[in-house]
């Protein structure tokens, strides 16, 4: 999604641009779409128990909300309190494959806020913590083991795998989003959350190298980040007290490979890279 510029108007037949899977809206006509949704949101909060039909209307109106103004906080609660009416109601009815499509259109449309060239919400603290409060509560509907699963019961087994690919695909979400805005701490602090609570300590095992190498791959590309330096210190010491000495071997790589690099660019040195060498090398340097 793009906020285009007033001066370029689409055509008197459309009022947005499309092309692919990319949709631009003219800013003059989201700003004009503010008040009236503004205006059914707040009807809709003093009339929560209303019916369907109302709230649907409000939640396509904190859509337009959350598009112009990512801190809408008032806006991300009332979706999150929809997620549980709707929860309860499709519990109540047994139906919890119409809950997992909720869920993942939820998952759709904040990945598409934080992804898109939109210069504030690739950083909102309250974009982020809404896909987290979301991922958290309802992990088990996309078949998601949490850490404290001893797995007696299976899941483990079953989940793991999805659990995998699922978190491959969130730290590619995170990585572009990293490039959307410098600096995206947020961003990167809802990676280590994620690995936090999802991981068992065999998917760590499995996951840890292809993680490092790609995390590290992201770092040389972009130097300067010290947020994602900072994940990448994070991921080398999550399970540093692992007794494995594959751990060991491929953060003494990664210290390695980052001094060729400085070494290899003549020498530049920056604070996010030096902090890196600086915080890894009493314990990874070989000489």
């Amino acid at each position: 999604i793009e906020i285009l510029p007033s001066s370029l108007c689409p055509t008197t037949t459309t009022t947005i641009l499309h092309a692919g899977s990319s949709i631009g809206i003219p800013k003059h006509i989201l700003l004009a779409l503010f008040p009236h949704a503004r205006a059914i949101f707040l009807d809709a909060r003093k009339e929560e128990d209303g019916d369907g039909q109302d709230e649907a209307a409000a939640l396509d109106a904190t859509a337009v909300l959350l598009l112009l103004n990512p801190e809408h906080l008032s806006a991300a609660n009332f979706r999150k309190r929809c997620l549980r009416r709707r929860q309860h109601d499709e519990d109540e009815d047994e139906d919890e494959d119409a809950m997992d499509i909720i869920i993942t259109r939820e998952m759709l449309y904040i990945e598409t806020l934080v992804t898109s060239p939109l210069y504030r919400h690739a950083k909102s603290p309250t974009l982020w913590a809404h896909r987290l409060w979301v991922l958290k509560t309802f992990h088990r509907l996309i078949v998601l083991p949490c850490n404290d699963d001893d797995g007696d019961d299976g899941n483990e087994k079953k989940g793991d795998p999805a659990a995998e690919v699922f978190m491959t695909r969130e730290l590619g979400m995170v990585m572009k989003a990293g490039e959307r805005h410098a600096g995206n701490y947020h961003a990167w602090n809802y990676a280590r959350e994620m690995l936090r609570f999802l991981t068992s300590r065999a998917a760590v095992e499995r996951m840890m190298a292809a993680w490092v190498e790609r995390t590290h791959a992201w770092c040389l590309a972009h130097p300067r980040d010290i947020s994602g330096w900072s994940f990448l210190v994070f991921l080398l010491r999550h399970h540093q007290a692992t007794p494995d000495d594959s751990h060991a071997a491929r953060a003494r790589h990664v210290y390695c490979k980052t001094r060729a690099f400085v070494e290899r660019v003549g020498g530049w040195r920056g604070k996010s890279v030096d902090w890196f060498l600086a915080s890894e090398a009493r314990i990874r340097d070989p000489r």
